[in-house]
């Protein structure tokens, strides 16, 4: 009976030499009569196959590139990285400037940078008139416009327009 079912795959019977004696076509029974199923018989010979076949694949290495791949992408090096399942492309200089080892050693201190965990802000109740003058000292120190307004209280900056509506709440 096996070999009927080598025979009906096309293959020679040394092929399947584990399963010429464990597979055998069942007898079934249909509106025809009974009749063998050779069909499926055949199916489930291909299916151990294959389960065979992939059971002996060498599983494929992920991250070889370690923790992120330095590349070239016209001018400019870049590392492409995943960081706790989210994946980064960062600019790290342009190639003129930097070699490849050099983009490396930048890279991992990106990576670094990456993965240490953020701090929290602080949430909280801060008054609005001590807002107002935490962000009066940052823009003055930031924007360039602003540079006139250093050493003033909010209420005599383009911020007094806010200090009116929200007052000292």
């Amino acid at each position: 009976m096996g070999t009927n079912c080598r025979f009906f795959l096309g293959l020679p019977s040394s092929s399947f030499p584990a399963f010429a004696n464990s597979i055998q076509p069942r007898l079934t029974t249909g509106a025809f009569g009974d009749f063998k199923n050779l069909k499926m018989e055949a199916e489930k010979m291909e299916e151990i196959a294959a389960k065979d076949v992939t059971a002996t694949k060498k599983p494929t290495k992920k991250g070889r590139h370690g923790l992120g791949h330095v590349y070239q992408h016209r001018a400019n090096w870049w590392l492409d990285a995943r960081v706790k399942g989210t994946r980064h492309r960062v600019k790290l200089g342009p190639v003129k400037l930097l070699e490849k080892r050099e983009a490396r050693v930048i890279a991992e201190a990106k990576i670094k940078e990456m993965l240490m965990p953020k701090a929290e802000p602080i949430k909280g109740v801060l008054p609005f008139s001590e807002f107002a003058e935490k962000f009066v000292a940052m823009s003055v120190e930031t924007k360039r416009g602003w540079e006139q307004y250093a050493g003033k209280r909010p209420d005599q900056t383009p911020f007094k327009w806010a200090c009116e509506f929200f007052g000292s709440r």
